[in-house]
């Protein structure tokens, strides 16, 4: 990558690589993000389904249980039409 310490380019090609199904690129992408900036709390879920998907389950629990406390992530998806 061009911009190796930009978080949120790191950020953007995670979620590409999510909604690709390549979970193992997008936890890799993620968590790189994670080292240089807060993550939104979106990205966070998809960090989350990927450490599920991967196998990694406590990991992704744990991910899970966090996101549970963020007030703002839980109005947001209340919010969100069913698909």
């Amino acid at each position: 990558m061009k911009f190796p310490d930009e978080g949120h380019l790191w950020q953007l090609l995670g979620i590409l690589h999510h909604r690709a199904s390549d979970f193992a690129g997008a936890s890799e992408a993620l968590e790189t993000a994670t080292l240089l900036m807060p993550l939104e709390s979106a990205t966070r879920w998809a960090l989350a389904d990927c450490q599920a998907r991967l196998g990694r389950a406590e990991l992704a629990w744990q991910l899970y249980r966090h996101l549970a406390g963020d007030d703002a992530f839980c109005r947001d998806l209340a919010r969100r039409e069913p698909t």
